[in-house]
């Protein structure tokens, strides 16, 4: 008798605990973002799912990546000057940021600008 291969699971995207980010994020903007800026992506594309928005305080953020406000700050420019992502402030409303990731036109290309 032959013996049966164990079954296995593929990730659902669906389910929550799992985000996904363009290779190209990795390969071409790392270098030009660095480690924190990648980290700060990653973030935001784990809090933005498939709509793409995000809405952390800076303050979450900065004690998830164990980092200061100011750094955070730092890196949401570097973000946006890459054109990674596009960043809304509402703090006249007393609400977080709206950061909307971009789309990237594909691989080796530079971000539309639009979301």
């Amino acid at each position: 008798m032959e013996k049966e291969a164990p079954k296995i699971e593929i990730r659902d995207i669906r389910d929550s605990d799992w985000y996904w980010i363009s290779r190209s994020i990795l390969e071409d903007f790392a270098p030009k973002i660095g480690v924190i800026g990648l980290a700060l992506y990653n973030v935001y594309a784990s809090y933005a799912r498939e709509k793409g928005v995000a809405f952390p305080s800076q303050k979450t953020i900065a004690q998830k990546l164990k980092v200061s406000l100011r750094t955070i700050r730092k890196y949401n420019k570097i973000l946006e000057d890459n054109g990674l992502i596009k960043i809304e402030c509402r703090k006249s409303e007393g609400k977080p940021n709206l950061i909307t990731l971009l789309k990237l036109r594909g691989r080796n290309q530079f971000p539309t600008g639009s979301a």
